[in-house]
């Protein structure tokens, strides 16, 4: 079943919602960092995990890969490059997105394509 308004929930931002509205507030109230950075991030990594790690098989099922997402999340957001800016974010910080950055793709994506993101047919 499909959920109202799914077609606009595969937005890249709204992937990563439930860890950038803290970040979204340190940015604004602070302006600590530029919102368009964690937009990107989210871009990024999103596209990155149904490159590669969301296009298993029932990825869910399958020990190893749940946590070979879950590195992938971690390392990701820990990276230099494009993760999250180390000046904002403590250790803590970045586990703690990237725990409930998992648990949104686990739920969201237990297959490809993702059952709550798919366009509704015309």
């Amino acid at each position: 079943m499909q959920r109202k308004g799914a077609a606009l929930l595969d937005h890249p931002i709204l992937f990563l919602a439930r860890f950038s509205v803290d970040t979204y507030r340190r940015c604004r109230l602070r302006l600590l960092c530029p919102i368009e950075r964690i937009k990107s991030i989210a871009v990024e990594l999103l596209a990155m995990l149904k490159a590669e790690k969301l296009r298993i098989d029932h990825w869910v099922d399958k020990g190893a890969t749940r946590d070979a997402v879950r590195l992938a999340i971690q390392d990701f957001l820990w990276s230099d490059a494009p993760g999250l800016p180390i000046e904002q974010y403590s250790e803590d910080d970045v586990q703690s997105r990237a725990n409930t950055v998992y648990l949104h793709v686990y739920r969201a994506y237990p297959t490809r394509p993702s059952p709550y993101y798919q366009t509704p047919a015309a």
